[in-house]
């Protein structure tokens, strides 16, 4: 899976996790958050979420399609 991410993208999830270590730190039933990751035809899109405040944030660097 990580294999997929460029350093832009890997670097936008890790900014995202940080922003949300309240969220996993006040959760005694989430630590991590979600990414999802979809398939287009001209590239693959990468969405990460907090399970907690339920924020989504889209991670993808297009510029790389």
């Amino acid at each position: 899976m990580w294999a997929n991410l460029n350093r832009l993208e890997h670097a936008r999830f890790d900014d995202f996790f940080i922003e949300h270590e309240n969220c996993r730190s006040k959760s005694k039933k989430y630590r991590g958050v979600k990414l999802f990751i979809t398939p287009t035809g001209i590239g693959t899109a990468f969405v990460v979420k907090c399970p907690v405040c339920k924020v989504k944030e889209d991670i993808t660097d297009y510029a790389n399609w």
